[in-house]
Order: structure tokens, then C-alpha cells, then sequence
């Protein structure tokens, strides 16, 4: 299995993986195909260097059925959110996730629901200790 080598994946990697997670398999033709039905137009070359991009990085795997690769989801998309907010803790934070989820709660509209949810898991968190 390829050493992933940066889990941070780009908004075009985002794309295709979106697809990826969505279908479970796929083929670059049907992934081109399915980007065409979204109004974006790109080359066939283009997908399959994403592809094996996503490949180095650890998070996407193929196997070979005759002529053609068939993608599949190496890992699961909430690993690679968790990395990403991972990174931008770090990066952006200093490593606080209290000041991440402070900053976030403070410049984001947050439905009544989403504020319900938030209540629910900072009241387990807060019998975990």
C-alpha cells in the first residue's frame, strides 16, 4: 500500500473522492462522466493523474478488471475531515482545538438543530471526565 504522504487533499482531490465515497467503485470514465453531468469539463489525463495523486496519498486504492482500473475508498471521509481539522488546529491554532471550535462557532450561522447536536456532545464530554 502506498506511504501516504500529505492527508491534506486539495478541492479538486475533495472532488473526485466525493464521487469516490458516493459510488464506493468507479471507473476514471465514469468519473469523467459524472463531472460532465455537473458541468465540469475536464480530461480524461487530468482524472487519472488525480487518481494516482490520491493513490501516493493513501486514500485511494484500485484493482485491475481487464482493460480497466476500478477505484475504491482506501479510507473512510471522516478520517480524511478529521485530518483536515487536524491540520488547521495546528497550523492556525497553535494546536487549540478549544480556540479552533471557539473561532468556528463564533463566525459560523448555526442552525437550532446543529446547536442541540453541539449541546448533546459538550454535555458527554463533559460526564467523560
Amino acid at each position: 500500500m502506498p506511504r501516504p504522504t500529505n492527508p491534506i487533499l486539495t478541492d479538486w482531490e475533495m472532488k473526485l473522492m466525493d464521487i469516490i465515497w458516493e459510488k464506493d467503485t468507479v471507473t476514471a470514465k465514469e468519473i469523467q462522466y459524472i463531472l460532465f453531468k455537473q458541468k465540469i469539463v475536464c480530461s480524461d489525463s487530468a482524472i487519472r493523474k488525480t487518481l494516482r495523486v490520491l493513490e501516493t496519498k493513501g486514500v485511494l486504492k484500485h484493482n485491475r478488471e481487464e482493460k480497466a482500473y476500478i477505484y475504491m475508498p482506501a479510507v473512510v471521509k471522516r478520517s480524511i475531515q478529521s485530518k483536515a481539522i487536524q491540520h488547521l488546529e495546528n497550523i492556525f491554532f497553535r494546536g487549540s482545538g478549544d480556540a479552533m471550535f471557539l473561532k468556528m462557532v463564533e463566525d459560523t450561522d448555526i442552525s437550532d438543530d446543529a446547536i442541540s447536536e453541539m449541546r448533546r456532545i459538550l454535555e458527554e464530554k463533559k460526564k467523560d471526565e
